[in-house]
């Protein structure tokens, strides 16, 4: 589900793009709001995306070390380091938490000529931290429970396969 948002909203980028390049050079008639609407929906993609990436494990690590240690290490690296992650997201939250009540408060709006609200872009990035936040504690659990040799849970596993079955 989250890949589909991800898929579709590139695609809608690319089109919010396109109308601008079009709009600017063939008729000369730039818009006010083509650029900040594709960075709106740029910060969705990234938040959203990066949940979805860890996820999928299919995230940038810096890997110079990371892929030579055995896989027990690397899941005793990933545990190590969970806590500052963790850290950074929720104080990353609260804060957007923050901003958010004061823009929702505020009816703050962005300064530029279109000037839409900014609640609602504050509202997705402080949700897709959320998720990333939520994937993390997941896959600590997960590295927890393989690192002590206890099976992961049955939805686990048979959610794990199904995604596998999929993407055959």
């Amino acid at each position: 589900m989250m890949g589909k948002i991800c898929k579709y909203l590139i695609l809608a980028i690319l089109g919010v793009m396109l109308y601008e390049i079009i709009s600017r050079y063939v008729f000369n008639s730039p818009t006010d709001w083509a650029a900040e609407l594709s960075s709106y929906m740029f910060g969705t993609l990234f938040f959203l995306g990066g949940a979805y990436s860890l996820i999928k494990e299919e995230h940038v690590r810096m890997d110079l070390l990371y892929v030579k240690w055995p896989r027990k290490v690397q899941r005793i690296a990933d545990i190590a380091t969970f806590p500052l992650l963790a850290l950074y997201l929720v104080l990353f939250i609260q804060g957007g938490i923050g901003n958010t009540l004061f823009s929702i408060r505020n009816s703050e709006v962005s300064r530029s000529l279109w000037a839409p609200p900014l609640a609602p872009i504050k509202i997705i990035i402080t949700f897709g931290a959320f998720l990333l936040l939520m994937e993390a504690i997941s896959i600590l659990i997960r590295d927890i429970l393989v690192l002590f040799n206890k099976e992961l849970p049955s939805v686990i596993n048979s959610s794990s396969k199904k995604n596998k079955e999929v993407k055959l």
